[in-house]
């Protein structure tokens, strides 16, 4: 509210606060100038107020609802991770497994944290990049962040689709058709706003955690001096470059905690503390299952995508091998919905920050209601337009009927 339309006690109050010493910066402005200049000085200063409250008042993301939403950045299950057995010998692959997340993963995070404090502005690193190189390469780098995030997202209905297509053996557009089901159920579950996907986030980990916990569990009796000798086992050549790769992927989600850094409550306290939780449950789901399954099975052969699976009806019956594949599917809709969600970030910053006109023209109180619907930003419970998470859900709606590996190239 201008200060203009405050009522005259309000203004009143105001103007004897000035006097006050936590105002001495607003008093010494009002004796340096006339009185006539009064009211535009504490305009500016009470609009500033104003929009300092607004953005406080977006800030809808606790320390709990960023952990449901980073674990799918950073983890999202051990599904098929069964291949990186085959690039080393245990031992290394071990030692790996365990330490990359403190000499990696810990100095980003604490990086992203440093600078989503600093800017507290949705967007992330394309934000970074743009105050460090200008517009003309933050521009071509938040574009083509988004369009690697939104071709990185429409890879997970296209995998759960084949995942099932080939669990049930189905005819070639089943695949289509449960990714197009994906994207419409999670869009739906986005418009309603951030604290619904939130909920639902903590669900989906949850199931994608369970099975692989009853697997650990189950495999805990055979955790004997055969399994300590498989897991220090340093026979076999290592695929260096692949075993690296491999670690660094799987301990290379962290940086993309900023994507919400403008959505974040008490961000010095929630981001530090996030990593904090995130890093230990890394390194337990990373570990735990390859012990658990060279303790059933040592043969570093055997381990093709879905071995796991295998593994885990051998232990306790073909119970546990579909909640794998439950586990399994629900992962790659939550891998799915974490990264669209840094898509749709990148896509309203690109837009607000270098088409400016279009958010002024569609996303002001005077464009109607159905644009505001679509374009406002600071009244959406979403945490940004809706328009950016339609038209993302749109181009991954066309994206699933894509063959993967066409995607992945």
């Amino acid at each position: 509210m201008p200060y203009s339309r405050l009522s005259v006690p309000t203004r009143r109050r105001l103007k004897r606060s000035a006097s006050e010493p936590h105002m001495a910066s607003l008093n010494a402005v009002l004796d340096q100038y006339s009185q006539r200049h009064f009211d535009k000085v504490v305009n500016y200063w009470w609009d500033d107020f104003v929009g300092r409250q607004a953005e406080t008042d977006k800030r809808t993301i606790g320390l709990a609802g960023l952990v449901c939403i980073a674990f799918f950045w950073v983890h999202g299950g051990s599904y098929g991770n069964e291949a990186m057995i085959l690039a080393g010998p245990p031992r290394w692959l071990i030692i790996g497994l365990i330490t990359l997340p403190f000499l990696y993963s810990l100095p980003v995070a604490l990086i992203t944290a440093e600078l989503s404090t600093a800017l507290p502005e949705s967007g992330g690193y394309v934000v970074w990049v743009r105050e460090a190189f200008g517009p003309v390469i933050g521009g071509h780098h938040a574009y083509w962040v988004w369009m690697i995030n939104l071709f990185d997202s429409g890879i997970y209905p296209v995998l759960a689709g084949s995942y099932i297509m080939s669990t049930v053996n189905g005819p070639w557009w089943m695949q289509g058709v449960i990714g197009s089901a994906i994207v419409v159920v999670m869009t739906l579950v986005k418009l309603q706003g951030t604290d619904l996907l939130i909920r639902l986030n903590s669900v989906i980990a949850l199931m994608c955690m369970l099975p692989m916990l009853l697997w650990i569990g189950w495999s805990f009796p055979k955790w004997n001096n055969d399994a300590l000798q498989a897991w220090m086992s340093v026979d076999g050549e290592t695929n260096w470059v692949l075993l690296l790769s491999w670690l660094l992927w799987l301990n290379g989600g962290f940086f993309s905690l900023g994507s919400l850094a403008g959505e974040i409550k008490d961000p010095k306290r929630t981001f530090p503390l996030t990593t904090l939780i995130l890093i230990p449950v890394v390194i337990i789901f990373n570990v735990l299952p390859v012990l658990a399954a060279l303790s059933i099975d040592p043969v570093r052969s055997n381990y093709v995508p879905g071995y796991f699976t295998v593994l885990a009806t051998r232990v306790a019956g073909s119970w546990l091998g579909w909640s794998f594949v439950v586990g399994a599917f629900v992962s790659l809709v939550g891998l799915y919905s974490g990264q669209l969600m840094a898509a749709e970030r990148t896509m309203s910053w690109f837009v607000q920050t270098y088409f400016p006109q279009i958010c002024d023209k569609y996303g002001s109180e005077g464009a109607g209601p159905v644009a505001l619907w679509f374009f406002a930003e600071d009244d959406s419970e979403t945490g940004v337009g809706r328009v950016y998470i339609l038209a993302n859900a749109a181009l991954c709606g066309i994206l699933v009927w894509l063959p993967y590996d066409l995607l992945v190239e």
